[in-house]
């Protein structure tokens, strides 16, 4: 059993999962998965913005970081804010991600690199000799003739037949040790959709979605409200900027895993090594990028107080990291985890509280505290789940200890409070003068406080990364401040995963807030000492 404190406030460490990729937390889409579109995440919030209007989409735009560690641009962030809302849903969330002008500028950048291979390899090709049948080179190298009986070759020409045997086993060897050489310094030609045959790529995925009524995309107005430029010329349909298409297609594909995966020219394209890496190792990549503009997007919901946006995002996660579409598998997922594993993910609530510990009446609380929301937990799935993985391991020949310390399970905590008697009470301002929100357009602000009344304002968002899939149980403390308004609230919790679908809860807890001027409280004992300490060490240094 242990203990896990939260303050409201991301740990850098809890949220390092969102780039983890999937295939290596839950095998459920098994190793084709990989190859087809692999990584969503989990959340290390030390990126974030550069400078630049998100006005023409696709155009060049020129970044300047806030501070060092920062990876997200302030011209992404200014767009996020400016096309998200308390009403947006897991495809806006999406398309956002891969819609913001970095993200635009990248893409076209791969484009570019995708179509100078293609372009060098088919000039390599009009120049190369042809390739001769084994069978036609050796009547081509035969001085003698066509019909000759080897009756009729006498001792000179068997001499001269062997010579040229050993000559042609020799460059044959030659042959092969150069390819071993480009293998080694990666200057082999890999197999490329439309140029080599039975190559399977963007455009293969493009038709079978469309088999499938899910190509075209179905795009919101995060993408057509916007006008797009591809190569510093504008264009009217999104699907014609290369780029922007590629990753349509790639999150297309990502939320269609499970058909795709399944399909038997993957299957034998993948056992041939006919897949068009240009295309599905970018994939990788992708996905990164994509979590890394996700993780933005809690960020900026988190510091909005939108509890609406987080909760959407983290659904919208989970559909990205599973593979499939948002709102529409849960069944199938169940089903799986049931068949795979024995039992479901949940989370078991034993016991649950709200309280004050910081005084011996710990059960008041009053205005200006800082509360704590208590949870005793039981992880149900955690026992299945450990022989599971530790048999697929001892299966595949892989020591379990290390196969388990890539072991991920992320869970969000988002926790509100609805004033019982007056549904329409003032709601907190959101801190306009953070390093986040005070660079944003203040329209865009407006639009968020405007949409988000005081019973769906965030007062705090936690995550919990559990490493240990052995861990069954343990206990949560969620600190926050008590509402500065005196009343009876009920405060919701809402318990989301951002691993597994259909796991997700809800805890409500009905309590007085009273007014702290009105009442006094004994301090613990414990406590007590550790504020005396504070005030001293505070004396101490005004003194200095």
């Amino acid at each position: 059993m242990s203990t896990v404190q939260a303050n409201g406030v991301r740990d850098d460490a809890a949220l390092s999962d969102i780039a983890i990729p999937f295939y290596r937390s839950t095998p459920i889409l098994g190793s084709l998965a990989v190859i087809l579109l692999t990584t969503v995440v989990y959340f290390v919030y030390h990126r974030y913005y550069r400078s630049a209007p998100p006005s023409k989409r696709g155009a060049h735009v020129q970044v300047s970081s806030i501070d060092a560690q920062n990876s997200v641009s302030l011209a992404d962030m200014a767009y996020l804010a400016h096309v998200l809302s308390p009403q947006s849903t897991h495809m806006d969330v999406l398309w956002a991600a891969i819609s913001t002008p970095e993200m635009l500028q990248t893409s076209e950048a791969e484009v570019h690199k995708v179509e100078r291979i293609r372009r060098d390899r088919q000039s390599r090709r009009a120049t190369q000799k042809p390739n001769i049948p084994d069978e036609l080179e050796a009547l081509v190298e035969d001085d003698d003739g066509w019909g000759e009986d080897e009756d009729d070759v006498d001792e000179s020409d068997q001499a001269a037949a062997q010579v040229r045997a050993k000559a042609k086993q020799a460059e044959q060897e030659r042959q092969q040790d150069m390819e071993r050489l480009k293998a080694a310094t990666g200057q082999t030609n890999e197999p490329l959709e439309g140029i080599d045959p039975g190559v399977i790529g963007q455009t293969w995925v493009e038709a079978t979605l469309a088999q499938h009524q899910s190509w075209p995309p179905p795009l919101t107005d995060v993408i057509t409200a916007h006008t797009y430029t591809y190569e510093d010329q504008p264009v009217a349909n999104p699907l014609d900027h290369k780029g922007l298409r590629r990753y349509l297609c790639m999150t297309m594909g990502r939320l269609n895993a499970q058909i795709l995966n399944t399909k038997p020219e993957l299957l034998q394209a993948g056992a041939q090594k006919l897949i068009d890496q240009t295309y599905f190792r970018g994939s990788l990549e992708f996905r990164g990028r994509v979590g890394t503009l996700l993780e933005a997007i809690l960020r900026l919901g988190t510091v909005l107080k939108s509890r609406a946006l987080v909760a959407t995002t983290i659904e919208a996660v989970a559909s990205f990291k599973v593979g499939c579409l948002p709102g529409k598998s849960t069944t199938w997922f169940l089903q799986t985890m049931q068949r795979q594993y024995g039992c479901q993910p949940h989370l078991a609530i034993h016991e649950k509280k709200v309280e004050v510990p910081l005084y011996e009446e710990s059960s008041i609380l009053a205005t200006g505290d800082m509360a704590e929301f208590f949870l005793d937990l039981e992880r149900t799935h955690a026992e299945n789940f450990l022989k599971q993985k530790i048999a697929m391991c001892q299966k595949q020949g892989i020591p379990p200890q290390v196969a388990l310390q890539a072991y991920r399970e992320g869970w969000w905590f988002l926790l509100r409070a609805e004033n019982v008697n007056d549904p329409n009470i003032r709601a907190e301002p959101i801190m306009r003068e953070s390093p986040i929100l005070s660079k944003l357009d203040s329209q865009d602000l407006d639009k968020f406080e405007a949409a988000t009344p005081a019973s769906q304002r965030l007062i705090t968002a936690w995550p919990m990364i559990v490493q240990n899939c052995a861990q069954k149980a343990g206990k949560v403390r969620i600190q926050f401040p008590v509402p500065s308004i005196p009343g009876k609230y009920r405060f919701v919790l809402d318990i989301k995963s951002q691993d597994f679908l259909g796991a997700d809860q809800q805890i409500v807890i009905e309590k007085d807030v009273v007014d702290a001027q009105t009442i006094q409280r004994t301090l613990k004992p414990k406590e007590e000492q550790a504020i005396k300490n504070e005030e001293s060490k505070g004396e101490t240094k005004k003194e200095a």
